[in-house]
């Protein structure tokens, strides 16, 4: 699926959304969706440590620079993003409302939203995917579209009161923490989405479920899937360590000395 970049060209600039799109063909004949801006680098993070801890994920590309026929300037930092011809999207969820609901899983990838800080969680950006497979037969598959409101700074001002919802921003993201406290065997997330209800009752089991998971990934995995969406040297470092940080605050619920100074300071 890696975007063939020899000759690019311009289909129709695509409606709606915060960031800047272009629907254009490869010099493969395959159709991305191009996107520009600055949710390109943090969708395409997201995304790939989605997936690379077994969730379902887009299949997204960052292309450093791309000229395309039909635009009269390079695109910079373009993620690049499109499906198999054969898999089509047949329906959107509900976070509140699916089928996995109170699964282990589900509560893990609530907590994975909160760990990248995808502060954009709204059903319209959920995508469900109509896969064939070898057999003949057809699976349906969850995605969490739209990723890219993602590695920016937590705030706990109302999002209806923020002029303009903060993303990709590595140094403001690496300052912050993904756990407040735990209470009664429940994790309280340091984490202010638009629908902040269905982060409540995320049991610490759930949450070192997740954190084990990520823990699968090595160092250098990690610092891929940044390096994989162009960003400097120097914020892969911080965001490498930042990801690893919050891992960390998983996998040691709840006797985390830090943890516990802050339940102190929250009490």
């Amino acid at each position: 699926m890696k975007p063939d970049l020899r000759h690019v060209i311009l289909i129709e600039k695509e409606k709606g959304g915060y960031s800047t799109k272009y629907r254009v063909r490869d010099a493969s004949g395959n159709e991305w969706v191009a996107k520009i801006g600055k949710e390109a680098q943090s969708e395409t993070a997201a995304s790939h440590l989605l997936w690379a801890i077994g969730y379902f994920a887009d299949v997204d590309y960052l292309v450093p620079s791309v000229r395309v026929d039909g635009i009269k300037k390079p695109l910079t930092n373009a993620r690049f993003s499109a499906r198999p011809k054969d898999i089509k999207s047949v329906d959107g969820f509900k976070w509140a409302d699916n089928p996995f609901i109170g699964t282990r899983e589900f509560q893990g990838l609530k907590v994975m939203m909160a760990l990248i800080n995808n502060w954009d969680i709204k059903d319209s950006n959920n995508k469900i995917l109509l896969v064939p497979d070898k057999n003949g037969k057809n699976e349906l598959q969850y995605v969490v579209h739209d990723v890219g409101g993602s590695f920016g700074k937590i705030s706990h001002i109302p999002r209806f009161l923020q002029f303009k919802p903060d993303r990709n921003n590595p140094k403001a993201y690496a300052s912050s923490h993904l756990v407040d406290k735990v209470q009664k065997g429940e994790v309280r997330l340091h984490f202010s989405p638009k629908n902040k209800g269905l982060f409540k009752h995320i049991s610490v089991e759930d949450a070192r479920w997740l954190g084990g998971l990520l823990s699968l990934l090595s160092q250098q995995q990690i610092e891929d899937a940044f390096r994989s969406a162009n960003y400097k040297p120097d914020q892969v470092g911080l965001l490498k360590a930042a990801v690893s940080k919050r891992v960390a605050e998983l996998n040691h619920l709840p006797g985390n000395p830090s943890l516990a100074t802050r339940q102190r300071r929250h009490g």
